[in-house]
């Protein structure tokens, strides 16, 4: 295969879709082809829990018809990024079907959770964009979709992360749930409103200090209904005045999914779940104020795409990065933490990461996730003060933070967990979980925290940077002070025996004062 190709399939709740992409000389991926089966994997999973053996063997035949297009472009399933979302996540024998799709077609398929749902899709709007991201970065934007099996949104503020949301709410799960009851047709309205008014409150929220001046929905139930009332923007996006969307939204739930085929020529598994989509994107929309939606015509796959063009693109990890630190402090500032002290810690950190890195050999990631405990480490304060190292990991295990799944908040939720206090203990359930090479990452990096934590124990920022030197058996920290050090050495000499645990070096302070030389 060409280092210029990828293909991306995503096995989602109600289809099985396919893009082959090509990189430019520049890196920018372009889509050159796809394809797309509707299958009702969904309506399996949330009616009986289990993909049954007859759409299990549906899928093998669709991903087998992919591999004999691949074939022209040189590319191996192997080679292929494929993914699962909602009804393969949540299918008690997806681990089945996961291993019977890779022996009988070749495709490796990797599971992915709502949090990862909205980093792709946030990525999917920047692929859509293509040169006009600045747009972004012009007042607030609301970034949603409502999919056969979740429902995902992002709240941008002036282009920074204000909020995510992944929520267990899809059309074909909602209609499954209530396909049996009495008057289903009368009541589906009511119970809809119902099961999103959580999150529509949360939207509201989140947009309540300004007005949201543009809105994108994705996915397939969006595109559909966007080509059928809406206007090409460009070549990957199109925009439909919100009033037409709510007529359309009200005309379609009414109508049987038959009937939507019969009159807009849609495929019947997209027409199933059409009106109820439509109509959840109405009324998380109500009393936002928008003229127009813009609807991508691409989706979480050119997520993925974005994610892997060769090489590393400054700008995008740039950018993307930043949004992981700023879900963060987003996160931080709902629980009323200490921005400065936590700010500050997360750099002392960083600097100590970079400085060690000899000793540690933990790699780019790793920083990132010491960063963001770093800059979380005392949120439970908010929860009660003299046991906030534990609940600070509750939270944080059961936040959303952009960027961040599972199993990343697992990891900073131990580093929080051990800023202070107990060292991990094999009682500690939540720690010996962790496979063995996390649990030494949770403890390499709490044991780089507790440092820096010590050395802002006092909360006022006197320490501006710090220099770690290695000579013998001793780590000597230089701190740049002028001030009294007192507090902080104190903390460093309960907090540091840690250190000498996990690394071996005992630490010894040199204060260096403005003017003094090293």
């Amino acid at each position: 295969m060409s280092n210029r190709l990828k293909a991306v399939i995503n096995c989602g709740s109600s289809s099985i879709r396919m893009i082959i992409g090509e990189f430019t000389a520049n890196g920018a991926p372009q889509v050159i082809d796809q394809a797309i089966h509707y299958l009702p994997m969904g309506k399996d999973v949330f009616t009986t829990g289990m993909i049954s053996n007859k759409t299990m063997a549906r899928a093998m035949e669709i991903l087998k018809l992919y591999r004999e297009l691949l074939k022209g472009y040189g590319i191996e399933p192997s080679q292929v990024q494929a993914v699962g979302t909602a009804a393969v996540r949540e299918a008690l024998n997806r681990e089945n079907f996961v291993d019977r799709m890779e022996i009988r077609t070749g495709f490796p398929i990797r599971i992915i959770d709502g949090l990862e749902e909205n980093r792709l899709s946030y990525m999917a709007v920047l692929y859509a964009l293509e040169k006009e991201v600045g747009l972004l970065s012009r007042g607030n934007t609301l970034i949603m979709e409502v999919s056969g099996g979740s429902t995902e949104v992002i709240v941008l503020k002036k282009g920074i992360i204000g909020a995510v949301h992944s929520l267990s709410f899809g059309a074909i799960r909602f209609q499954e749930l209530y396909r049996q009851k009495k008057g289903y047709v009368e009541v589906k309205s009511h119970e809809l409103e119902q099961s999103l008014s959580s999150l529509h409150d949360l939207i509201h929220e989140d947009c309540r200090h300004g007005s949201v001046n543009r809105v994108f929905l994705l996915g397939n139930y969006a595109r559909i209904a966007a080509e059928m009332v809406g206007k090409g923007v460009s070549a990957r996006l199109l925009e439909v005045e919100h009033r037409r969307w709510n007529a359309l939204a009200e005309e379609l739930y009414l109508m049987p999914p038959e009937d939507i085929v019969n009159r807009y020529g849609i495929a019947a598994a997209a027409a199933d779940g059409m009106g109820t989509a439509l109509l959840a994107y109405r009324y998380l929309l109500k009393d936002i104020d928008c003229e127009s939606i813009l609807v991508p015509r691409v989706g979480i796959s050119e997520g993925i795409l974005m994610e892997a063009r060769p090489g590393v693109d400054p700008e995008v990890q740039s950018r993307f990065w930043n949004q992981v630190r700023n879900s963060a402090l987003a996160l931080g500032k709902k629980y009323h933490f200490d921005a400065e002290h936590a700010k500050l810690v997360a750099r002392l950190s960083v600097e100590l990461f970079d400085q060690l890195a000899s000793e540690h050999r933990m790699g780019f990631r790793h920083r990132l996730l010491l960063e963001i405990a770093a800059l979380l480490h005392d949120i439970g304060t908010f929860v009660k003060p003299s046991a906030h190292h534990k609940h600070g990991q509750y939270l944080v295990e059961n936040s959303e933070l952009f960027g961040l799944d599972a199993h990343d908040l697992k990891i900073i939720g131990n580093v929080v967990r051990y800023h202070r206090k107990s060292t991990p203990q094999n009682t500690h359930l939540g720690f010996v979980s962790l496979n063995r090479e996390d649990r030494l990452v949770v403890m390499k990096m709490a044991a780089l925290l507790r440092v820096a934590d010590s050395l802002d124990r006092s909360h006022s920022q006197k320490v501006t940077d710090v220099k770690a030197i290695i000579k013998d058996e001793v780590m000597e920290l230089q701190v740049f002070c002028d001030q009294d050090l007192d507090a902080e050495k104190l903390s460093l000499v309960d907090k540091g025996s840690f250190f000498e645990d996990v690394f071996g070096f005992s630490i010894r302070i040199l204060q260096i004062r403005k003017g003094e030389k090293v």
